[in-house]
């Protein structure tokens, strides 16, 4: 998903921005862990495939959690670095093109990624 994602808005993310990648964060409580009894009921009533039906079967491994798949959540964000220094009405152009597809495609925010160049967005 994220693979596709990233396709749509590489040509979206223009200058003086650059996609980075598009990540989750903010995990809530913490990734979902997959254990051994994932790996066992996988092997055996899966063909070894660890997919949805094997997580939402078993609880998380991480100990002393024993939540569910779907009470593990996170945010989904766009990493996204500067390619030069800017303005500050340069970036919010690029951003505010990005507004209706980030609701669409249920990304939560922005991310920017410091550059070796340290690049910076500058007030007019």
């Amino acid at each position: 998903m994220s693979e596709e994602l990233e396709a749509k808005y590489r040509p979206l993310v223009t200058d003086p921005l650059k996609l980075v990648k598009i990540d989750h964060i903010n995990f809530k409580p913490h990734p979902f862990t997959v254990g051994p009894k994932h790996i066992a009921y996988a092997a055996e009533y899966c063909c070894g495939g660890l997919g949805l039906e094997v997580l939402e079967k078993i609880p998380c491994a991480y100990p002393r959690c024993m939540l569910p798949y779907d009470k593990h959540t996170s945010d989904h964000a766009l990493f996204v670095s500067l390619v030069r220094n800017a303005k500050d009405a340069e970036v919010l152009e690029v951003l505010k093109s990005l507004t209706v597809s980030l609701g669409a495609d249920k990304i939560d925010g922005l991310v920017f990624v410091d550059t070796p160049e340290k690049f910076r967005i500058e007030k007019e």
